[in-house]
C-alpha cells in the first residue's frame, strides 16, 4: 500500500484549485491580515472597506510574507519594504522611491477569487469555479439554533469526507455517544448521482442516550445526504421524537495528510436549550470519528479500487472515488 504523499503534486493542486474550498470563518478576520494554507499554497486574507481580498502570501517584490504585515487605510502592508497593495493587489505605494516614479507592473500580487457564504470565506485557486457552492439552506433560517466550530485533523480531506458520510461505523465508533452496536445491520440503499455531487436517504438505528453514560434507548431516524464536490457534506437527520438537525461539513485540504474541517450546524427544536450541551455531544463525535480516522493508513485515499478492500456498505464511498477521474485526479485524495 502506497504512503501519503507529502505535497500535492502539480497536476492535483490544479484540478482541485479549479473547485470552492473554505478557508476561514469571517468572524476570525479582524484588523490583521490573516493567513491560511490550502493545498499547500500559503494565501492571505485581509479586509478593507467592508470587502475582503485573498492573495498568494508572497511579496512580489522579495518574497516576503504579507500574512506579517499590517492593513493600513485599507492597504496591505508589506513587512519588509513597506510596499502598499489594494484590493485588487496592485501596488499603490512604494515607500522607498519618489511617488512620482512609476511602479512597475511586476508589482502586482497574486489575487485569489474569493467569496462570503455562510460564515465562511471560500477561495477557488483558478479563478473559475468547476461547481458552485453547496446550498446550505438552514443556515440562513434565523429561527434555527445554530453554531459553527472547526477542528484540525491530521489525515487527508478525502479521508474524512468518507467518514462523514459513511454509517457502518456508527455502531462501533460511536458506541459511546449515538451508536447502536445492538443493531449494527444497514438498510439496502441507493445512492443517487446528481451535477453536484451525491445524494441518498436512509433510516438508521441509533441510541439515546447522555452523552457520557451507557444508558441508551434504540430509535430509527431518518438520515438525508447530499454531497457537494469536491469535499461538501451535508446532513439532514429527523428524529421522530424531536424534530429536524442539519449537520454541514467542509473539509479544506491544507496538505494531503492536513485538513481544516469546518463543520456547522442547525435544528429546529430546542431552541430553549443550553448551546454548550449540543456542542459537548457533537465535539465528543468528532473526538470519536478523530480517534480512528488518523489511525487509517495511508493517510490518504488510494483510487484504485483495488487497493483496498470493499463491503456492501461502501457503496457510497465507491461512487466517490470513481468520480474523481472525470475531474483529472487519480493519485491519492
Amino acid at each position: 500500500m502506497s504512503a501519503t504523499p507529502v505535497h500535492f503534486s502539480d497536476t492535483e493542486r490544479a484540478a482541485l484549485g479549479a473547485f470552492w474550498h473554505p478557508v476561514a470563518y469571517v468572524s476570525e478576520l479582524g484588523d490583521a491580515p490573516c493567513r491560511v494554507t490550502l493545498l499547500d499554497v500559503d494565501l492571505v486574507l485581509w479586509q478593507h472597506a467592508g470587502a475582503l481580498s485573498v492573495a498568494h502570501d508572497q511579496c512580489p517584490h522579495r518574497g516576503s510574507r504579507l500574512s506579517t504585515g499590517w492593513v493600513a487605510e485599507g492597504q496591505l502592508v508589506c513587512p519588509y519594504h513597506g510596499l502598499h497593495f489594494d484590493g485588487q493587489g496592485r501596488c499603490t505605494r512604494v515607500p522607498a522611491q519618489d511617488p512620482q516614479t512609476p511602479i512597475s507592473a511586476r508589482l502586482q500580487l497574486n489575487t485569489v477569487l474569493c467569496v462570503e457564504r455562510y460564515g465562511l470565506v471560500w477561495v477557488c485557486l483558478s479563478g473559475t469555479p468547476r461547481l458552485p457552492l453547496p446550498e446550505w439552506t438552514a443556515l440562513e433560517r434565523a429561527d434555527y439554533q445554530q453554531y459553527a466550530s472547526h477542528a484540525d485533523w491530521q489525515v487527508s480531506a478525502g479521508r474524512h469526507v468518507e467518514n462523514f458520510n459513511d454509517i457502518a461505523h456508527f455502531a462501533w465508533a460511536h458506541a459511546g455517544t449515538f451508536g447502536a452496536r445492538e443493531q449494527p445491520l444497514l438498510l439496502p440503499e441507493r445512492i443517487e448521482e446528481t451535477p453536484l455531487g451525491l445524494r441518498r436517504t436512509t433510516r438508521v438505528a441509533q441510541a439515546e442516550r447522555d452523552t457520557f453514560t451507557d444508558a441508551a434507548i434504540v430509535t430509527e431516524a431518518d438520515y438525508r445526504y447530499e454531497f457537494t464536490y469536491p469535499f461538501a457534506s451535508s446532513l439532514r437527520i429527523a428524529y421522530p421524537s424531536l424534530g429536524t438537525e442539519w449537520i454541514y461539513s467542509a473539509a479544506s485540504p491544507v496538505g494531503p495528510a492536513q485538513t481544516r474541517i469546518f463543520i456547522l450546524k442547525a435544528r429546529d427544536y430546542g431552541q430553549d436549550e443550553p448551546l454548550a450541551d449540543w456542542i459537548a455531544f457533537q465535539d465528543a463525535i468528532n473526538e470519536e470519528d478523530r480517534r480512528v480516522v488518523e489511525q487509517q493508513r495511508p493517510r490518504a485515499i488510494a483510487l484504485d479500487p483495488a487497493a483496498e478492500g470493499h463491503i456492501v456498505a461502501d457503496a457510497w464511498s465507491l461512487a466517490f472515488r470513481r468520480r474523481w477521474a472525470s475531474f483529472g485526479v487519480n493519485g491519492p485524495l
